[in-house]
């Protein structure tokens, strides 16, 4: 049996550069009313979007996994960077955007995102969980999730990728080593996966030790997103020339992990050749 792991971070649902269907229509009481439709970088995303889509369920798995891993929409404190400036009508795009993968996924994990976006007590991404229907129909601020044998612990928030490229993997390698070492302490096996969202950028990494459960690999991977840099990035992140949109999943069978790339490198650098 091949079960698929698809985890989906940072849609940002709200934001112009965020992840939105083709046209929402928004309602505000009854006296308000008005349609929304996709700009230039969210009809990029939308294409995106489908294609990773028809990626994970071409038929190959026999079911399908998906991890919501937070910052399902952008808020409100971002005034000039949204589309809107309702909790409300981010949260129905982002329910309309990933209902063509929940009604087809066996189930659906709903991690909370950041404060700055969906707010002090998480109340939009738990009416997220309820409305498409996930585990416990509520958001966790931590999960681990056991499929066949492969164990996988979701935050939104996690180590911080290295501002330089010979950093880059640093604060990952520590975050696993100080998982395994705790893990040693409190007597219970770490968990195999590690995985987190937040800061749009794709880091992989792995600690490898022994142990009392013998020869253990723990691996982490910090997300893609589902948004492209805005203004703000590109404007305040002296480092940024590349940023990862889209996804990375996972096929499991017999305890054994298949890791799938299914990201793009989104180039924040206009680069001519003059003459």
């Amino acid at each position: 049996m091949i079960s698929r792991v698809v985890p989906i971070a940072d849609a940002h649902s709200g934001l112009q550069v965020g992840l939105m269907p083709p046209v929402v229509i928004e309602h505000e009481g009854t006296q308000f009313q008005r349609t929304i439709r996709q700009g230039k970088t969210q009809k990029w995303l939308w294409k995106k979007w489908m294609k990773v889509h028809d990626l994970v369920f071409d038929g190959t798995a026999d079911e399908v996994i998906v991890f919501l891993m937070g910052d399902a929409v952008h808020g409100l404190k971002d005034i000039a960077g949204i589309w809107s400036g309702s909790f409300k009508t981010q949260k129905d795009a982002f329910i309309e955007s990933h209902l063509i993968w929940t009604n087809k996924a066996s189930c659906t994990y709903c991690v909370r995102g950041t404060r700055w976006h969906v707010g002090d007590d998480g109340i939009v991404e738990d009416q997220i969980a309820q409305e498409l229907g996930c585990y416990k129909k509520k958001s966790f601020h931590k999960m681990e999730v056991d499929i066949q044998g492969i164990r996988f612990m979701l935050a939104h928030k996690g180590p911080k990728p290295g501002s330089r490229a010979w950093t880059k993997h640093n604060s990952m390698f520590h975050a696993l080593r100080d998982r395994y070492f705790v893990a040693l302490k409190e007597n219970r096996e770490p968990a195999d996966v590690y995985l987190w969202g937040h800061f749009h950028e794709y880091v992989a990494g792995y600690f490898e030790a022994e142990g009392p459960w013998g020869t253990k690999i723990i691996r982490g991977y910090v997300l893609p997103a589902w948004c492209t840099p805005n203004e703000y990035a590109l404007s305040n992140v002296g480092n940024l020339e590349l940023a990862d949109v889209g996804s990375i999943y996972f096929d499991v069978e017999d305890g054994r992990l298949t890791k799938h790339d299914a990201f793009t490198r989104f180039d924040a650098v206009e680069r001519v050749s003059h003459g």
